[in-house]
C-alpha cells in the first residue's frame, strides 16, 4: 500500500543486531512533508528540526518521495533573495541578475520609485508651505538634509524589521494592529531621544557659533 509506517536511520541499521526486524527499530514519530504542501513551509522544517531529509506523502498518506537538505537550501536562498529585493523596494524575479533583461528590471524597479518619487513630492509641498519662515530663519534650512535623512532611516529600519519578521512567520496579517502599536510606541521614544539630543546641538553648537 506504499503507506509511511517510520524512519530508520543509518545508525539504527549498523548497531542493532542482523536478526533485528525493521518494525522494532523503526521511529513511529515522523516528520514528513505533503506533496500540497507550500516550499517556504517545508524549508522551514529543515531548519526547525536540523533534517537531512524528508518523506514527501499524498493525501493517503502514501510515500511518493523525499526532499533532502539540499533542495531546501536552495529554497531558503531563494527566499532570502526575496526578501532583501523587498526591502530595496524591488518587485521580486526568480532570475538571476545577468538573466534578467532590461526591461523585466526596468519593471520590477519602476513601481516603487514612482511611489516613492510622488511621497517625495507631498514632502516638498509641506516644505514650501513654511518657505515664509524659511526665508526669516535662514538656519533652518541647515535642519532638512537631517530631518529627511533620519525618517529614511527610521523608515527603512521599520521595513526590514518588519519585513524579516513577516519571512519567518512571527508576523501575519492578522497582526497588523499590534506591530502599529509596537512601532508608534518605538518611535515615540526614538523621536523622544533624537530631539533631546538634537536640542542640545543647536544649543550647544549652532548658538555659539550664531554668536561668536
Amino acid at each position: 500500500s506504499r503507506r509511511l509506517l517510520g524512519i530508520v536511520t543509518v545508525k539504527d541499521l549498523l548497531l542493532n543486531e542482523k536478526t533485528c526486524i525493521i518494525g522494532d527499530i523503526m521511529d513511529e514519530n515522523i516528520i514528513f512533508a505533503n506533496t500540497l504542501d507550500d516550499k517556504e513551509e517545508v524549508a522551514g522544517q529543515f531548519e526547525k528540526y536540523d533534517l537531512m531529509a524528508l518523506p514527501v506523502v499524498d493525501k493517503e498518506n502514501r510515500l511518493v518521495g523525499i526532499i533532502t537538505v539540499d533542495d531546501a537550501i536552495d529554497v531558503i536562498q531563494d527566499e532570502a533573495t526575496e526578501d532583501i529585493e523587498k526591502m530595496a523596494a524591488i518587485l521580486p524575479s526568480d532570475r538571476t541578475y545577468f538573466r534578467t533583461g532590461v526591461f523585466s528590471t526596468f519593471k520590477a524597479r519602476i513601481p516603487w520609485l514612482l511611489l516613492l518619487m510622488i511621497s517625495a513630492t507631498f514632502t516638498g509641498a509641506i516644505i514650501s508651505g513654511f518657505e515664509e519662515k524659511l526665508t526669516v530663519l535662514p538656519a533652518l534650512i541647515a535642519f532638512i538634509p537631517m530631518l529627511m535623512d533620519t525618517g529614511g532611516n527610521s523608515g527603512s529600519q521599520s521595513s526590514v524589521t518588519i519585513i524579516r519578521g513577516i519571512s519567518l512567520g512571527d508576523i501575519e496579517f492578522k497582526d497588523i494592529g499590534r506591530v502599529i502599536w509596537k512601532e508608534l510606541r518605538v518611535a515615540l521614544c526614538c523621536s523622544a531621544v533624537l530631539a533631546t539630543v538634537n536640542f542640545a546641538k543647536m544649543w550647544l553648537v549652532d548658538y555659539l557659533m550664531l554668536h561668536t
